[in-house]
């Protein structure tokens, strides 16, 4: 869902891997960025301010 979601729609969303930087590294969605689930709350204005949904993941 994901990669049709960045290919279809590539400006309307702002995906948001939860996961450790080691698993984000490995591998993501195309143009996600890594927020982890404990720094989340410090990134609120960021992810407002996107003016995107906003899709957070944490697992494949």
């Amino acid at each position: 869902m994901g990669i049709f979601l960045v290919e279809t729609y590539p400006n309307n969303f702002l995906f948001i891997d939860t996961r450790t930087v080691e698993d984000f590294e490995q591998s993501t969605i195309p143009n996600a960025i890594n927020i982890t689930s404990d720094e989340v709350s410090n990134y609120i204005d960021f992810i407002k301010n996107e003016e995107k949904y906003a899709i957070h993941f944490d697992r494949r």
